[in-house]
């Protein structure tokens, strides 16, 4: 049956109702027994069990709120030694909930060490005032993958025993690494932004207009001292100090509270002159701006102020520079010219209008070109064009020219012309500059030069030794006829060549042999031979002087030898080698010689040769007899000596000192010893 409820002295009792019939041996109900039980503990117990199920699911749901909204939470029982830490705590940290046990020393491990020691302080605080000072921290942990997370970290201890110990702490975690970072980016600005302003080569100023028109400075940075001279502090306890220091006669263009606000924003740049600390005159440019502030509901003048001493006196050099440059234009000893970007004469100074006999109107536009010699016009004007044209296009273009015109009289002479493009400071062509001088003095004197020359060529043509001239570089500019006649060979196939065979050395400006086929070390002449073989005619080309010839393979180091020991202080050698012709070898003596200019800077080289082959015959013929005389004695025990009256000295033969028994390293014995 269904329960009921009974009111016993004021209190609801549940009671369960439980019936049985009884039935009689026909099956028939004879009367029913009712059973009644108090249900009151029963009905609790459900009670307790629903709203445990309750509290359960709303316990869950406000965790769930908890984790997402504070992204983290912890519940610490101190005496256990147990924290629980939310999964969203650990997540924070790019952990799974299995993967940080529920402990203090958990989150212990991942604060960075540096913020551990606070946290602990801050929580000793808390603990000692009994929950009044909060416990409250911004610290750092160290992410899963190595990175730094900021956290906001805030909780209560919410228990405390008899002793007034704690038993039972919460809090929350929350992720502040955002706001962390906008933080330090605005901090780091700010301190850019300060140091800016307080290193600065300028000063600047900000200033506040009062209600009474009166302007109040707000803020000087450290510039100050570098402009002015004077401190921030020196500025602010001596009010007016600043102005005093405005030459008079320029404050007019400074901010003051004459300076009319009609329209605003106001922007310009002033000018004036500031007495500096050190008694100095500095120029000062002040750039001002002004601005309405809705907020304040006043002026706010901005002032940014650089001394520009350096460039005003750079301006004042300038116009001096350009005075002078004008004063130089006008007297130059040489003839001076500008043109516009098309070409055309926009300027002739007072020597290139004596030059040409023609006024400066005569000159202008392309009037230049009227007294050209005849033969010269179609060039110089197709060769002025063209430069024009390459450097309006940017190309690298360069004008240089000689020719020749007639001068006021009439006369015909010798000129040099040269100009350049010239560029604006953005590199722009606004035009050419260029000179003009007369060479015809150079001109005659080139001519009689040429005279000379062809007279000094003549005479070594005529010349019986072998004469030839080279450049550093190898290259032949001369060789006289018996030259050519001695190897066989025209002055084309030597004039203006230089050829070097894989080997060649060369003895460079500066004394150094170089091979200049490559910079590896050279061939023997000797490989070199065998590499041309014998019957090929190379032409060989002595180093440093390019003579023609093919060098003895043995003889070679002397010829290195000799060309090594050149220099400003010997540039003379005398060497004698052989050289290998058609007609076999042949000896020869070659003096060699070295040209420097002042500089010590080899500009030539010189070599005067000539055929020995007798002589050196002569002399072998000399020496065999020697040998035959020396072999013959040898054999008859005959010894012999020999007296210079000229010199009153005796030599011996080597045969006469070993019939003594004497040493011949020794001194020849004397004239009486002999006799």
């Amino acid at each position: 049956m269904d329960d009921l409820e009974v009111e016993v002295q004021g209190r609801r009792i549940p009671l369960e109702i439980k019936t049985a019939p009884v039935l009689n041996e026909a099956g028939e109900i004879i009367y029913v027994i009712n059973a009644f039980q108090d249900i009151s503990d029963r009905r609790q117990a459900e009670a307790d069990r629903v709203a445990a199920q309750t509290l359960g699911h709303e316990l869950r749901l406000l965790e769930q709120v908890l984790d997402v909204i504070l992204a983290g939470y912890w519940d610490w029982n101190i005496p256990a030694h147990q924290e629980y830490l939310s999964p969203g705590f650990k997540r924070m940290f790019g952990y799974e909930d299995h993967e940080l046990p529920n402990t203090p020393e958990a989150w212990q491990d991942l604060i960075v060490p540096e913020d551990l020691p606070g946290v602990f302080a801050c929580f000793d605080r808390h603990v000692q005032s009994h929950g009044e000072e909060p416990f409250y921290n911004e610290v750092r942990y160290r992410h899963k993958d190595g990175s730094t997370v900021w956290v906001m970290c805030s909780g209560r201890v919410i228990e405390w025993d008899a002793a007034g110990q704690p038993l039972r702490m919460v809090g929350c975690h929350v992720d502040i690494s955002d706001r962390k970072h906008l933080e330090l980016e605005l901090q780091e600005s700010k301190a850019t932004l300060q140091d800016i302003l307080e290193n600065a080569p300028a000063a600047i100023v900000t200033l506040r207009q009062l209600s009474d028109r009166f302007w109040v400075t707000t803020y000087r940075s450290g510039g100050c001292d570098r402009v002015f001279g004077y401190t921030v502090k020196e500025l602010k306890d001596t009010p007016g100090l600043w102005l005093s220091r405005v030459v008079e006669e320029d404050r007019h263009v400074v901010i003051t509270n004459d300076t009319s606000l009609d329209s605003l924003p106001y922007h310009r740049t002033a000018e004036y002159r500031f007495r500096h600390k050190d008694g100095g005159i500095r120029w000062i440019s002040a750039v001002q701006s002004i601005r309405w502030d809705d907020t304040l509901q006043c002026a706010i003048a901005t002032v940014i102020e650089s001394d520009i001493t350096q460039n005003k006196r750079a301006e004042l050099a300038l116009q001096d520079s350009e005075v002078r440059y004008r004063t130089l234009l006008e007297t130059s000893p040489v003839g001076i010219f500008r043109n516009d970007v098309t070409g055309q004469c926009i300027y002739a100074n007072p020597q290139l209008q004596d030059m040409t006999g023609l006024p400066l109107e005569g000159i202008l536009g392309d009037g230049w070109s009227r007294n050209l010699h005849p033969e010269n016009q179609d060039f110089m004007a197709a060769a002025w064009s063209t430069f024009v044209e390459q450097s309006n296009l940017g190309q690298e273009a360069s004008y240089q020219h000689e020719y020749r015109y007639f001068a006021a009289d009439g006369s015909e002479r010798w000129g040099f012309v040269q100009a350049v493009p010239e560029y604006s400071a953005s590199g722009l062509l606004v035009g050419f500059v260029g000179s003009t001088v007369d060479i015809t003095d150079r001109k005659h004197a080139e001519k009689l030069l040429q005279d000379s020359e062809a007279r000094y060529l003549s005479i070594l043509q005529d010349q019986t030794e072998l004469i030839k001239r080279c450049r550093p570089d190898g290259t032949i500019v001369f060789v006289n006829d018996a030259l050519c006649h001695y190897f066989g060979l025209t002055k084309e196939e030597v004039i203006g060549r230089r050829r070097y065979p894989s080997g060649t050395m060369l003895l460079n400006a500066n004394g150094v042999r170089s091979d200049p086929q490559s910079s590896a070390t050279t061939t023997s002449r000797s490989d070199l031979v065998e590499q041309e073989g014998e019957d090929k005619d190379v032409l060989w080309f002595i180093p440093q002087f390019s003579n023609v010839s093919k060098i003895y393979p043995d003889d070679q180091s002397i010829v290195d030898d000799c060309l090594a020991s050149l220099s400003p202080d010997q540039p003379v050698s005398t060497i004698e080698h052989r050289v290998v012709m058609s007609r076999g070898v042949r000896w020869m003596q070659w003096t060699n010689r070295a040209i420097y200019n002042e500089q010590g800077t080899l500009i030539e080289l010189q070599a005067v040769g000539r055929d020995i082959h007798d002589r050196k015959l002569a002399e072998e013929q000399v020496r065999a007899s020697e040998a035959a005389l020396l072999e013959a004695q040898q054999v008859a025990h005959i010894g012999n000596w020999m007296f210079d009256p000229a010199t009153q000295t005796i030599t011996w033969s080597q045969e006469l000192y070993r019939m003594f028994g004497l040493d011949p390293s020794q001194p020849t014995p004397s004239q009486q010893f002999s006799v």
